[in-house]
């Protein structure tokens, strides 16, 4: 009975520690009427010989394009409203990919938006993808519906006390106010770097 119970425990142990998973990468903020690109990796147990990734978007979102690396046989599909899949076939190598997608954002949305998502893998089991779930709708001062150089302007001003802060769109790190960090932050979303 003792070996048996080890052996269960151990075969519990192995399946933990090689179960597949995925992970989103989202912006810190999004606005109104503009597209970013957000990523799921995904790194699938060596057994697996085929991945189904799903994802929904926020409801009205629309995804514009998409790209996996390595490239690798994959289908896309849009079966529902604001859900998008892609069956990815592995073959007899398994190995982790990348999927990354263009989000139109509407120009009407506002407030605090949910992705979510499953990996499906063969022999049936699902996991739920992690990482980043929300994105909140920050960083356009001006409300012309785009994150431009005129909203890091406002941005820095606002961090100098020449404007009074907006913390609601301004406040991109969440901390309480408008500073020069937010006003970075949102230089680099201008110049699209990480």
């Amino acid at each position: 009975m003792g070996k048996k119970a080890l052996g269960i425990f151990l075969g519990m142990v192995a399946l933990a520690w090689s179960a597949t998973t995925a992970t989103r990468d989202l912006p810190a903020f999004y606005a109104p009427g503009s597209s970013f690109v957000v990523t799921v990796s995904v790194a699938p147990d060596p057994e697996i010989t085929g991945v189904i990734l799903s994802e929904t978007l926020p409801a009205g979102w629309t995804m514009t394009g998409w790209a996996i690396v390595p490239e690798i046989l994959t289908i896309s599909s849009n079966p529902e409203p604001d859900t998008y899949k892609w069956v990815v076939v592995l073959g007899t190598e398994s190995m982790p990919f990348a999927i990354s997608y263009t989000v139109q954002v509407p120009a009407d949305t506002s407030g605090v938006q949910s992705f979510s998502g499953t990996v499906s893998v063969s022999g049936g089991r699902v996991y739920e993808v992690g990482g980043d779930r929300v994105i909140e709708e920050k960083g356009d001062l001006d409300a012309d519906g785009s994150i431009t150089v005129a909203d890091v302007v406002l941005c820095a001003r606002m961090a100098a006390g020449d404007l009074p802060p907006d913390l609601e769109k301004g406040d991109l790190d969440s901390d309480g106010s408008v500073t020069d960090s937010d006003a970075v932050m949102l230089l680099r979303d201008v110049m699209g770097l990480p």
